[in-house]
């Protein structure tokens, strides 16, 4: 059992119980809990402050380490990558986990994009859209932790996107060189576009033009130039 520690107003120490739920009960209806709050082991994470009473005076109770710190004494550390995410590089954990209880899987405040849109700039209102960005669904590509890929993507390209897309495109007998070179955003937007096929700028369908009889008369006209 853990025991509390605190000091009555003589100065002398009172042993209890510590189940900070007694009080501290409004989160326990989430469906997500996280573990030692869920065990009522309080004291893994809060401390008594030092020659305080609580909870008679503020600021009586204090975490036992600072940011992630206090994070990596269970879970692993996740900022040891080439890239980091933002609020992982300054140990700000509980910016996207609560860390108590969710409703949302992983601890998380929000679900899906709505999660990201906290910080990064909505620019996934296009006429044509990547359909895990339609379906909020980021960590499909991107971890949300660390990665050594750029942009914090679980694997480089192309590898990434023929984890869903088909490889034939890559394996004819003449191939594009952004192709060859895997190079896959060099034409298409990984997000969103206003041009079909996500590409980044307007391709004609027809490149070419058709060979038929209502442009004879115009391609004879050049050849008789000649």
């Amino acid at each position: 059992m853990t025991i509390l520690l605190s000091l009555l107003g003589t100065g002398t120490l009172r042993a209890e119980p510590l189940d900070c739920r007694r009080c501290h009960s409004d989160s326990e209806k989430a469906s997500v809990r996280h573990s030692p709050f869920a065990a009522g082991e309080c004291s893994s994470c809060h401390q008594l402050a030092q020659d305080k009473r609580h909870p008679e005076q503020k600021e009586a109770i204090v975490l036992v380490g600072d940011g992630s710190k206090l994070c990596s004494q269970c879970h692993e550390a996740l900022d040891t990558a080439k890239n980091v995410h933002g609020p992982v590089a300054s140990g700000d954990c509980i910016f996207c986990h609560t860390p108590h209880s969710s409703p949302n899987d992983k601890l998380l405040k929000d679900t899906g994009i709505a999660q990201c849109l906290n910080c990064h700039e909505n620019k996934f209102q296009q006429k044509y859209m990547h359909g895990p960005v339609v379906e909020g669904k980021c960590f499909i590509c991107h971890d949300p932790h660390q990665s050594d890929n750029p942009f914090i993507l679980k694997m480089g390209l192309p590898a990434l996107c023929l984890s869903c897309h088909d490889a034939s495109a890559m394996s004819g007998k003449s191939v594009h060189a952004p192709v060859r070179k895997g190079n896959c955003l060099a034409c298409h937007d990984s997000h969103g576009s206003p041009y079909r096929k996500h590409l980044r700028k307007d391709f004609q369908e027809n490149f070419y033009l058709p060979s038929t009889l209502t442009i004879l008369p115009f391609v004879l006209t050049v050849m008789r130039r000649r």
